[in-house]
């Protein structure tokens, strides 16, 4: 009995108590298969003696048949000639049977193949499918990746633009704000000059006046 490769190799790898028990079911195999050797080599003892000997017909005298065989008259030689026949034809039906239900297991064994084969290709096929599913899906992740990091730009730069809007408006209040303020100034000071003008006149015309009245004497 010839030990597997494989065997021999847990044998070598395996530690101190696996080896133990590696070598154990080895023994223990070993022992069922000469038993089961030494079963066979009997039944092929028993099957061997029951069979046909040339010895258990040998003549005592080679001139005198030997009691062993039977002997036929002409009517039970035709019977059992006719019989033999019949049996010789309905073996040779029972082999051609035989031959063809060989082959029947042969079809059967292909047709097993092909299921199999068929089984394996829908496995791919469905694995495919898997994987186009599985691309399906991240195309579409992506997409809606995509999809939110421009609703992002756009709410960003939309943001961006409110913001720019609001600095604007805010600029131009205060620009508005600026002339308004500039614009009393100037007012203030067109009135401190129209006032100062109307003083000087005020004025000027006390000294006209002043000058024109009589000299009075005393």
């Amino acid at each position: 009995m010839q030990i597997d490769n494989d065997i021999l190799e847990q044998i070598q790898l395996g530690n101190e108590a696996e080896r133990d028990q590696i070598a154990r079911q080895i023994l223990a195999e070993t022992e069922q298969f000469l038993a089961d050797t030494r079963g066979n080599q009997q039944d092929t003892e028993q099957r061997v003696n029951s069979l046909f000997k040339a010895a258990d017909y040998a003549p005592d005298d080679p001139f005198t048949p030997p009691d062993t065989i039977p002997g036929y008259d002409e009517a039970t030689y035709q019977a059992l000639k006719q019989q033999a026949v019949e049996q010789s034809r309905a073996l040779e039906v029972g082999e051609l049977v035989a031959k063809n239900y060989i082959v029947t297991e042969r079809i059967e064994g292909h047709y097993a193949d092909a299921a199999l084969i068929q089984a394996q290709t829908q496995v791919k096929y469905q694995n495919i499918a898997n994987e186009g599913l599985k691309l399906q899906q991240a195309i579409q992740v992506g997409e809606l990746i995509t999809a939110k990091t421009e609703g992002i730009l756009i709410e960003t730069q939309t943001q961006g633009v409110k913001n720019l809007t609001a600095r604007k408006l805010l600029e131009i209040e205060a620009e508005r704000g600026n002339a308004l303020i500039e614009g009393a100034a100037l007012e203030v000071q067109g009135i401190r000059a129209a006032n100062n003008s109307r003083l000087i006149a005020s004025s000027n015309d006390f000294d006209s006046l002043k000058s024109a009245a009589p000299t009075v004497s005393v």
